[in-house]
């Protein structure tokens, strides 16, 4: 099985397709409105996943999922984290937040305690689109070691209308790529998901996808409107698949089965920096 690196070395895009699959459905808004509206509109309950990149604690490892709970007061955000897991957010774990001026950032910072160890969490989070955020976070035990998280965030409300559960054979190629970075244009890639209901209690419609090369991100489900998110390190670059318009077809595919399709657009950051769009068509096995 190939890893992560050899396949982004080699240019076969996508060790994973993350990305944010978004269609609108014009129930919230992207910002505050008003002459305020550079400030995204992030109240609400979220799914947060992180990848464990390792660091001074060990070598890291595993993805972790829980549900938070973003309380906004104009650039201002307090945010629970249902670190428990009991759907209540009444162990009085919260971090703070603080939007950027220019709202496209999201500067992270708090310490809590877990079974009587003292946890600091800070970094930031990428406004990538209407309900999806993501970066890196750095977690410290008792303040001894660190940790590397990458992160992202997916905004949940409304029970899904659709059923995306099973395995899929997904084809993706790229079909631009603007500035210096591992991907180049033409390549493809066929991978299979994995796709499983999550059921966390706050989180209608929240899922999790495994690859068959072994990477894992989140996808949500507001009604008919479907968001996926996934930002993974690579080396010194970072992928962030940002937004992505896919229809949904439930009598499509190869097997009649179902049939997701779409094109994404993402950002790699590293030595070298560019944008890219891919075509990707998947069908449910």
């Amino acid at each position: 099985m190939p890893t992560r690196k050899s396949i982004l070395l080699s240019t076969l895009l996508l060790s994973v397709f993350p990305g944010c699959f978004y269609v609108s459905s014009g129930e919230r808004g992207s910002g505050a409105g008003g002459e305020n509206s550079e400030i995204p509109d992030l109240a609400g309950v979220w799914a947060m996943q992180w990848e464990n990149l390792g660091g001074s604690c060990g070598p890291g490892g595993g993805y972790e999922v829980m549900a938070a709970k973003f309380i906004q007061s104009g650039r201002t955000l307090n945010i629970l984290l249902d670190v428990d897991g009991n759907n209540a957010f009444d162990d009085n774990t919260f971090i703070d937040g603080d939007i950027s001026s220019n709202g496209e950032l999201i500067l992270l910072s708090g310490t809590y305690l877990v079974d009587g160890v003292e946890i600091g969490l800070s970094g930031s989070f990428q406004y990538m689109t209407f309900g999806y955020l993501a970066g890196a976070l750095f977690r410290t035990s008792d303040g001894s070691c660190q940790e590397e998280l990458s992160a992202v965030c997916l905004w949940t409300a409304n029970s899904p209308v659709y059923d995306f559960t099973g395995s899929w054979d997904f084809d993706s190629t790229v079909t631009w790529v603007n500035g210096d970075c591992s991907l180049s244009a033409g390549a493809t890639n066929l991978e299979v998901w994995t796709i499983n209901h999550i059921d966390l209690g706050l989180t209608p419609g929240l899922f999790r996808i495994s690859t068959d090369s072994g990477e894992q991100f989140i996808g949500v489900l507001n009604s008919s409107q479907v968001t996926l998110g996934r930002r993974y390190v690579s080396g010194i670059e970072a992928f962030t698949w940002q937004y992505t318009s896919l229809n949904f077809d439930g009598w499509g595919g190869t097997s009649g089965n179902g049939r997701l399709f779409g094109q994404v657009m993402g950002q790699v950051d590293g030595f070298g920096a560019c944008t890219f769009g891919l075509d990707v068509d998947g069908s449910r096995l």
